[in-house]
């Protein structure tokens, strides 16, 4: 059982930007580990009991079949934390491999494993710039904060011991990438987080583990049932959102200073006046 245990995903754990990826957290403290991720670039991979895959759901959510790549990450994620609930450990920090740690990294770190076990994962960088409410501060100058809808991207978060179980009730059917289960919270229960300003960064080159779309299939039929499941999760969505009113208003942009790889800045950025605080 730990406190804390960190998980590296890698494809290539002797890449020297692995081994320093490795290094930067061992002098910052930090004892992390090597999870083999799974290998999903030539050819699907192989299933472990329990776990599926469901094509049709996700022509459903986005007209497109899976690409193997994505189901590989999917079961890289979905294993580490398996692998961490049933060892007892209380949160698990998971990184993937082309990831480049910012200052503050070890500060913020140790602040949302003080938290409560509300804040049920963190992410510590995100793709897309949301609308979000300032929860609390943490480490004296970093913000964490309850994002409207998802941040996209899964190259760093901690979840703790609530989400992992919830994560493992809703893992097993795979139909969406990584990234998009958690960006539907509605859906899973689990209460996610960011930081801002981010403590992590992508290195700008392609990962590992590739993450590439299947093959979309846009005839009138796919169309026309992804319309409506879409507008099913957009009810869902926001019914869960009035459901938990006060975790995610009063809302607004981040400042343009916090940077998101996949969004334009914004230039009507306004604050809330009353950033709540979670209770302890």
């Amino acid at each position: 059982m730990s406190a804390l245990s960190i998980a590296v995903i890698s494809l290539a754990p002797e890449a020297p930007e692995v081994r320093r990826l490795l290094f930067t957290l061992a002098e910052l403290g930090f004892d992390a580990t090597i999870f083999p991720a799974v290998d999903g670039r030539k050819a699907m991979p192989v299933l472990e009991d329990g776990e599926s895959v469901d094509h049709r759901k996700a022509l459903l959510r986005r007209r497109a079949t899976l690409y193997t790549g994505e189901i590989a990450c999917f079961l890289s994620h979905s294993r580490a934390i398996k692998q961490a609930y049933a060892r007892g450990d209380e949160r698990l920090l998971i990184l993937e491999d082309d990831v480049e740690i910012l200052a503050g990294f070890a500060d913020v770190v140790h602040a949302v494993t003080a938290l409560p076990a509300e804040a049920e994962l963190v992410r510590l960088m995100g793709l897309k710039r949301r609308r979000r409410k300032v929860i609390a501060t943490l480490a004296s100058k970093w913000s964490l904060v309850r994002p409207l809808r998802g941040w996209c991207g899964t190259q760093g978060y901690i979840i703790n011991r609530a989400g992992m179980a919830k994560f493992i009730q809703h893992a097993d059917v795979i139909s969406m990438a990584i990234d998009s289960f958690y960006d539907c919270f509605w859906e899973t229960g689990i209460r996610c987080y960011g930081i801002e300003p981010h403590v992590l960064v992508e290195r700008a080159h392609p990962s590992s583990i590739a993450k590439q779309w299947g093959k979309v299939k846009p005839n009138a039929w796919t169309n026309l049932r992804w319309q409506v499941f879409k507008l099913y999760r957009g009810v869902l969505m926001r019914y869960y959102r009035l459901a938990h009113y006060s975790d995610f208003y009063p809302n607004a942009f981040p400042d343009d200073s916090v940077k998101f790889a996949r969004s334009k800045s914004n230039k009507k950025t306004r604050y809330s006046n009353s950033p709540n605080t979670l209770s302890r």
